[in-house]
């Protein structure tokens, strides 16, 4: 027996073994008699028909047929002597028979590809300073006071405290107005930040009954990929014109938070305004906490991935793939949208991703012995509580007897091995604007 690898890439091989057909003939002979056994002829008892006969009626496709029987054996043994392990379905890319002369086959297989990943420590990651400050604070009170303020019904619109309810009809392409109303009863609350300007601009001074017109435009890019505008796009703005009537005007009165609604809104931990401001504060610090780790996350994986490129298998990219599909096909947002070429390429690309992460972390998991020590669980409680809200103990308590909280725990002590092996660099939100536009301007070049 010869055989003969060729490596298709870093996670594909395709293995041709040849044999002389005198040292398989025994093989050929055992499995022809076993289909000989399955064979019916007219005027014989199954499989009693003399093998001469049969051999004039089939000739030697009996020994073609079973070749492909022979030629999986073989290679299983070959595996099984090599200690590979497979993570796919072999394929038979190519069998040749010639009897009394040889016997050859050639099978694609698929292993996990072997790794040495570089460059996983070392870097330094920019992030955005992200401050929170009194302002946003009061402004983040005051929009609560919007949503817990009462109404009281007026008789005209004094400035952008209000609410209006409208019915509304349409402009024509002639710009007539159509007879018909477009919408009944649409509340419009001048006060939120989404409401175009000139709605608050014509709504003032109205009184029930009072009608106002304005605009909405709604502009389009549209990319063309024709002979000789590749890579050309335009934008395309619609402009919609109403005319809306007033049928309802309420005021808007703003008070202080109640004690009652400061504790709801706090879930108990705060009982009065200071201490709700201070609370909000410490959330909104350890929200953009998470924010900036989670982006110094993303472009260290981003790096490491740059610094260890390689070819994922095509079984688990697939398999990443359909699962993709699957999630969108169950997300409400999405299952109902037509999933274009463009998307099912992003699809493709964010499953090849995943996998080659996947394979990236496992390996340097293994190559560093990260595991879920009592000292990680105990480091990782320390920093989770904080975000929580609870104590560390209390915290350190739940992941040391909760299994599968535990298992979940892999990939905090994997992220925490990255951030103790590399440097995350707060700059101001200018300076990091300004690097992330060079970046990018870099990577077009």
């Amino acid at each position: 027996m010869d055989s003969q690898l060729k490596n298709i890439s870093d996670s594909q091989f395709e293995v041709t073994i040849t044999y002389p057909y005198e040292e398989v003939k025994e093989e050929f002979a055992k499995e022809v008699a076993k289909k000989i056994q399955k064979i019916s002829i007219p005027g014989f008892r199954k499989g009693k028909a003399p093998a001469s006969y049969i051999k004039r009626l089939y000739g030697d496709s009996l020994e073609y047929e079973a070749s492909e029987t022979l030629a999986n054996k073989f290679f299983w043994d070959y595996i099984d002597d090599q200690q590979i392990k497979l993570i796919s379905k072999p394929v038979m890319v190519d069998i040749d028979l010639k009897i009394q002369e040889l016997f050859k086959f050639t099978i694609r297989y698929e292993v996990l590809p072997q790794l040495d990943i570089q460059n996983y420590s070392g870097h330094t990651i920019e992030v955005p300073e992200l401050t929170v400050t009194d302002e946003a604070i009061n402004s983040q009170i005051q929009t609560l006071k919007h949503e817990h303020a009462s109404f009281q019904e007026d008789s005209e619109v004094i400035d952008n405290n209000y609410k209006i309810t409208v019915d509304l009809r349409k402009y024509n392409n002639n710009d007539l107005l159509e007879d018909e109303i477009f919408q009944k009863d649409i509340p419009i609350s001048l006060f939120h930040p989404n409401v175009l300007p000139e709605i608050i601009e014509k709504a003032l001074n109205t009184k029930v009954n009072d009608t106002f017109d304005f605009t909405i435009k709604d502009t389009h890019t549209h990319d063309h990929d024709h002979e000789h505008e590749e890579g050309h796009s335009h934008e395309h703005t619609l402009v919609f014109k109403y005319q809306a009537t007033v049928k309802k005007i309420e005021k808007m009165i703003i008070s202080d938070l109640s004690e009652e609604i400061i504790k709801t809104l706090s879930y108990n931990r705060a009982n009065n305004i200071e201490e709700f401001k201070k609370l909000l504060k410490e959330t909104a610090e350890n929200q953009n906490e998470k924010s900036t780790t989670d982006f110094f996350i993303s472009q260290l994986y981003n790096r490491i991935l740059e610094s260890n490129p390689f070819t994922p298998p095509p079984s688990l990219v697939e398999n990443t793939y359909n699962n993709l599909l699957e999630d969108r096909e169950k997300n409400p947002r999405t299952k109902k949208t037509t999933l274009t070429d463009k998307d099912k390429e992003a699809l493709k690309k964010q499953a090849t991703e995943n996998v080659r992460w996947y394979l990236i972390s496992d390996a340097i998991i293994k190559k560093e012995n990260i595991t879920l020590t009592d000292e990680v669980v105990k480091e990782l409680a320390q920093i989770n509580a904080k975000k929580m809200g609870i104590s560390s103990e209390t915290l350190e308590n739940h992941y040391l007897n909760n299994r599968e909280t535990r298992e979940r725990l892999r990939t905090d002590a994997f992220e925490l091995f990255l951030t103790k092996n590399n440097v995350m660099k707060t700059v101001d939100q200018e300076t990091f604007n300004t690097n992330m536009k060079k970046e990018s301007e870099d990577a077009k070049q």
